[in-house]
């Protein structure tokens, strides 16, 4: 995997959680004999983020751990994608809604953490704005018979083609990374791996902040 690019860095030093807790992560080494085993994937990880040169101006923390920042990044795009139910998807095509990007695959055990939360965002706030976008660098071979086993009920992509592009823009050099954007294009949340604290987890941070997001104009 090619080193993020300036702006992917720039996002993941301004947004990544500072002590958020435990998070579950995979490495992305998909060539590796041992890398889709299902011990290599139920076995968590955890991702250590090194602090951003420069702190980010922070007007409050939540105690589910989500920070507000007073000048959120931009979001960068991600390239211009096709869902495996052949709905086109970009940055662009979905401007003013509010999004959650999830970086993952199907060999990653804490990415199947995510799933059922997602799902239910998904199903609950899709009328008012929300769309989840689920993206993989595996084929559509490996990822649509999963997504129909797991009832993904977002938006998923399996690509293999332009992951270059949105690896690059996010950071992503570790399973699942997650980041939400606001109606405005604004990075809102970003965490590598998943929280699974009681309270103070990644689920916990998404269901504050969503639908903060989605009445703000």
């Amino acid at each position: 995997m090619n080193q993020p690019r300036r702006a992917g860095r720039a996002i993941a030093a301004t947004l990544c959680l500072l002590s958020a807790g435990t998070l579950w992560g995979c490495n992305p080494e998909p060539t590796a004999p041992d890398a889709a085993s299902p011990e290599a994937a139920s076995n968590p990880t955890t991702e250590v983020t090194s602090a951003p040169a420069t702190e980010p101006e922070i007007v409050s923390t939540s105690p589910t751990g989500l920070v507000k920042l007073k000048n959120p990044p931009p979001a960068e795009p991600f390239g211009d994608l096709t869902a495996i139910s052949g709905e086109k998807v970009s940055l662009t095509s979905l401007k003013g809604k509010v999004i959650v990007l999830d970086f993952w695959a199907t060999w990653c055990g804490p990415c199947r953490m995510t799933i059922p939360i997602l799902s239910e965002l998904q199903e609950k706030y899709g009328k008012d704005g929300l769309v989840v976008v689920g993206i993989s660098d595996e084929s559509e071979a490996e990822v649509k018979p999963f997504a129909e086993q797991m009832s993904m009920k977002y938006t998923v992509v399996a690509d293999t083609k332009n992951n270059d592009v949105w690896q690059q823009a996010y950071g992503v050099d570790s399973l699942p990374t997650l980041a939400v954007i606001d109606r405005k294009g604004k990075v809102r949340l970003y965490e590598k791996g998943v929280d699974p604290t009681p309270g103070k987890g990644t689920e916990d941070r998404l269901k504050e902040l969503l639908p903060q997001l989605l009445v703000e104009k």
